[in-house]
């Protein structure tokens, strides 16, 4: 019988890393029989995360290699990718966009109405907001009726993460006519 071999445990916890960015929730047992790594090595591997994780909100490690050692550099984090994505959008809002502008709106009214392909198309007023959509393609016209194009859905969903009150009062708002 061939023994197992053994998994160094830098290795073991980028396995274990690794599988918690594709599972997002495991126990101890079913992390150990995902990545058939021993229960005390994913302990130990979790308690060493755990313990570090602080760490590393605040600072980065970059290796650098010169000709003749290899140094450790410590930054501090900064810029705006860095940072919680929910920090990130409040900051984008605040500085740059701190209300939707009208086309924004439209395309979100749009997404929340579920106006996604030529089936669920609705009725728009073709004020110049929506025409300028068209022409950007980010909205589709066909036989008087408009749906989002790819590009406006995923503008839409990006707008909504940036001004989330915007679903609650499209609830309020006279839906889309059909």
């Amino acid at each position: 019988m061939e023994t197992p071999s053994r998994t160094s445990f830098p290795e073991a916890v980028k396995t274990i890393l690794e599988t918690l960015k594709t599972e997002k929730s495991l126990s101890v047992n079913a992390l150990s029989k995902e990545t058939n790594l021993n229960r005390r090595t994913v302990e130990k591997a979790l308690k060493l995360l755990i313990e570090i994780q602080p760490y590393f909100q605040q600072i980065k490690l970059n290796p650098v290699e010169t000709d003749w050692r290899r140094l450790i550099q410590v930054s501090e984090k900064t810029g705006l990718l860095e940072l919680p994505e929910d920090v990130q959008r409040l900051i984008i809002r605040t500085i740059y966009h701190p209300t939707p502008s009208e086309n924004e709106i439209i395309l979100i009214h749009m997404l929340l109405n579920n106006a996604t392909s030529p089936t669920k198309s609705v009725r728009l007023n073709k004020d110049s907001a929506v025409k300028k959509l068209v022409e950007q393609g980010q909205v589709v016209e066909e036989n008087g009726k408009h749906y989002l194009s790819e590009e406006g859905n995923i503008v839409a969903q990006g707008a909504l993460k940036i001004y989330p009150e915007l679903r609650e009062l499209n609830k309020n708002a006279i839906p889309c006519s059909e």
